[in-house]
C-alpha cells in the first residue's frame, strides 16, 4: 500500500478484486460473457480504477499519487508501460518502412538506440 492511507486501503482492495473477478474467467475458453469481461476490462475498470484511487469524486477523499507505493505502484506503471508501448512499436515500425527519409532515419535511429543500450547496467 505504500503510504496510502489506512482508511482508504479498501479502495486499492476493491480494485483488486474488481480486476482478478473480470480477469480470471477470460482465462476460460468455454466461459459465457467473455466478450463483455474482455470490454469492461479495456473501457469500463480503468475509469473505476481511476475514480476508486485518486478519489475526489462521489465523496471520495482525493489520495495524493506520492502516497501510493507497492503493488499497486508496480502494477499501473507497467500496465501505462504496455499500453503506451503497442502505439509507440507500430509507429516506428511503420516509420521505418517509410518512403520519407526523414522519418525513415530517425525511426531507425530512435530503434537502434533503444537496442544498443543495455537495459540493466
Amino acid at each position: 500500500y505504500g503510504r496510502y492511507t489506512v482508511d482508504e486501503r479498501w479502495r486499492v482492495d476493491l480494485v483488486y478484486l474488481l480486476g482478478a473477478c473480470a480477469l480470471i474467467p477470460l482465462l476460460f475458453e468455454k466461459m459465457p460473457g467473455r466478450r463483455y469481461l474482455a470490454l469492461f476490462l479495456i473501457l469500463v475498470y480503468p475509469v473505476i480504477t481511476f475514480i476508486l484511487l485518486t478519489g475526489g469524486s462521489f465523496g471520495l477523499p482525493h489520495v495524493e499519487t506520492a502516497l501510493w507505493g507497492g503493488l499497486l505502484v508496480t502494477l499501473v506503471v507497467a500496465v501505462v508501460g504496455i499500453v503506451a508501448s503497442l502505439p509507440l512499436g507500430i509507429l516506428l515500425a511503420l516509420g521505418r518502412r517509410s518512403d520519407m527519409p526523414v522519418v525513415r532515419m530517425f525511426c531507425i535511429g530512435f530503434i537502434e538506440l533503444w537496442r544498443g543500450v543495455p537495459l540493466i547496467t
